[in-house]
């Protein structure tokens, strides 16, 4: 998996805004812990390569990593906060090609160990059917 951390970021993402940047920050994260297992290096990896994006908050990004994994966290093992936690990544995310971009990223983090779980699969399932609507 760690390779794959590296290289996240590192794939030419298409243009972001600061909503869109956050927006997938939040699904990415949410992708890792999903499956209750999450590395403190895959934290590190994340916060290291995230400075790739365009991030223009005053907040660091590392700080609103760890946020993310709070607020998804809160959204874990409830069908409707999910849902409703989708629904708002899709609001901040606009484009379509920033849209399918996440979901590829967010499949490739998933796909990455080698072993897909039921927790991983049910969010990719509700993620794509919110961001392709």
């Amino acid at each position: 998996m760690f390779g794959f951390l590296k290289n996240l970021f590192v794939e030419k993402p298409p243009a972001k805004n600061q909503k869109e940047c956050e927006a997938f920050v939040d699904a990415i994260v949410y992708c890792m812990i999903v499956d209750r297992r999450i590395e403190p290096e895959e934290m590190e990896l994340v916060e290291g390569k995230a400075h790739l994006l365009p991030w223009k908050s005053t907040q660091p990004v590392a700080e609103f990593v760890r946020e993310s994994m709070t607020r998804a966290v809160q959204k874990m093992g409830l069908s409707d906060k999910a849902i409703e936690y989708c629904k708002d990544i899709r609001k901040r995310l606009r484009s379509e090609e920033v849209r399918e971009y996440t979901l590829k990223m967010c499949e490739r983090m998933v796909e990455e160990d080698g072993v897909t779980r039921a927790s991983e699969s049910q969010f990719l399932t509700l993620l794509t059917r919110r961001l392709r609507k």
